[in-house]
């Protein structure tokens, strides 16, 4: 959350705790970077673990980080809890979402507006992640805040 020495702690934190537990249930990881962060600034998150082989996407988010999937019919915006972690963590629930080999999913922080419709094009889903999120980044980010693209599928 913002900008300079306060949220750079905050998001080393949260990378190198995700980097040695990103295999623990997601709960448990909400819950323990929630204490790792009280001390700072705090994070708005959003974490999808995909199991290709159960069709399974398991998902978190709190805090305004938009993360929507498009696959070959109706794309879906994934539900997101308010406030950020390191504060007051409000009481959230890990939700299961239908994955199909192929859907992709993008997650856009509140410097790209909400706008963005991927559907326009059928073919734009079709290019390279990077192709996506610089496309998505160029023409949906807002010139006065900091943004944030993640393409996967």
């Amino acid at each position: 959350m913002g900008h300079g020495q306060a949220a750079s702690e905050a998001s080393t934190i949260t990378r190198l705790y995700l980097v040695e537990n990103y295999k623990k249930p997601l709960d448990v990881i909400i819950h323990d970077l929630h204490e790792s962060l009280k001390t700072t600034r705090g994070v708005v998150i959003s974490i999808a673990l995909i199991d290709d082989k159960e069709g399974v996407l398991e998902y978190v988010g709190i805090g305004n980080v938009l993360t929507r999937i498009f696959n070959s019919t109706v794309p879906m915006t994934l539900f997101k809890y308010s406030g950020f972690l390191g504060y007051k963590l409000r009481n959230f629930n890990v939700i299961r979402y239908p994955w199909i080999k192929g859907n992709i999913i993008i997650m856009t922080s509140d410097g790209i507006s909400e706008r963005y419709n991927t559907i326009k094009d059928p073919n734009f889903l079709k290019q390279h992640p990077i192709l996506i999120a610089n496309t998505i980044l160029k023409e949906y980010g807002k010139s006065h805040d900091d943004a944030t693209v993640l393409v996967g599928g």
